[in-house]
């Protein structure tokens, strides 16, 4: 509402003026904290380190401290990676809605050798060929990375823990890539602590109504202009906390060998519950920095749709990848994704 008020009652060059100055303002800073980041980064495990090397960790808990962000706790937890077992971190931007664990970490590893047994016996191929294939080049992909490790010394894996099945998914011509970790009995042993919520096709249309309303109010044309930002390879882009690698292993058909090989995963997993309360905290917190630039934006999971007056529309596009830019994430710049406003 604040964003949108603004971008009725300011001038477009009001509005670009203060853009400019925040990117003035924390650019100089975040060229002077170049070696702070850098030795902040060595202090890392090698697998984070290359998962948040692009990450300006630092000047993102100097830019929350100073505009009074609520989940202040949301830089350090991006540094130290995000648990997939225990209790998910509380956080004051997301609603209250307590889900109980119904297994502990104990439970997980006293079964641990039964369970992921169970898990390597039911591996084989999904029934495509080429799906298989397309499924090991992902995961050669994501080794190439340091996203995962491996393979690992199965019967060594299975001992203790949890093993996930990763399973392949068509999607308009691409295959996605899921970790059952409700299988696993993994999403049985997180206890969230708050409401995932995501702002839909229901959000988007009334924050659009709303900013008409409020153009016309001023007495100005109710024209807008919208696009969409995705952040590529989102959960790819957090980390794992050190006390949750254990759990943080993966099964996967390889299609060359005929056999199942079992990996360690570094990066977030695209299934877990954990997974999906800390990303959504990192986009709230994207989001909410975007409502300070006023630049009134949805957030969708990974999606975003700023939008704004045809005057403004260069300067909100332009503005939104900076920010990205800025702090470090990853976003497509081309393709069916990345249209221009």
């Amino acid at each position: 509402e604040d964003a949108l008020e603004s971008m009725a009652t300011m001038s477009p060059s009001g509005i670009a003026e203060l853009r400019a100055a925040f990117f003035r303002r924390w650019t100089k800073r975040a060229a002077e904290l170049v070696s702070d980041e850098a030795a902040n980064l060595q202090t890392l495990p090698e697998h984070r380190r290359k998962i948040l090397s692009g990450k300006r960790l630092l000047l993102l808990a100097e830019i929350l401290r100073e505009l009074k962000y609520d989940d202040v706790q949301i830089a350090s937890d991006l540094q130290n990676g995000f648990d997939l077992v225990g209790m998910c971190p509380a956080s004051p931007v997301l609603p209250d809605s307590f889900v109980p664990a119904s297994l502990s970490e104990q439970d997980l590893n006293e079964n641990a050798v039964e369970a992921n047994n169970a898990i390597l016996r039911s591996m084989g191929s999904c029934g495509d060929a080429d799906v298989d294939r397309e499924l090991w080049r992902k995961i050669e992909e994501e080794l190439s990375r340091g996203w995962i490790r491996g393979p690992l010394n199965t019967q060594e894996a299975a001992s203790t823990g949890r093993i996930s099945k990763r399973f392949p998914i068509k999607q308009g011509g691409k295959v996605r890539c899921v970790d059952n970790y409700s299988e696993s009995q993994m999403n049985s042993a997180i206890a969230i602590q708050n409401k995932v919520t995501v702002d839909g096709v229901d959000t988007l249309a009334a924050m659009c109504a709303t900013a008409m309303k409020k153009l016309r109010h001023h007495n100005k044309s109710t024209a807008i202009r919208g696009r969409s930002f995705d952040l590529k390879s989102a959960y790819r882009q957090l980390a794992v906390a050190d006390g949750s690698l254990p759990f943080a292993r993966i099964a996967v058909w390889d299609p060359v060998s005929g056999s199942t090989k079992c990996f360690q995963q570094y990066s977030l997993p695209f299934g877990g519950k954990g997974s999906v309360v800390a990303f959504i905290r990192c986009a709230r917190m994207l989001q909410w920095i975007a409502h300070r630039l006023i630049v009134p934006t949805s957030c969708y999971f990974d999606d975003f749709v700023p939008i704004a007056t045809p005057q403004l529309a260069l300067s909100t596009e332009q503005t939104f990848g900076a920010l990205l830019d800025l702090l470090g994430w990853v976003y497509d710049v081309e393709g069916p994704k990345a249209d221009k406003m």
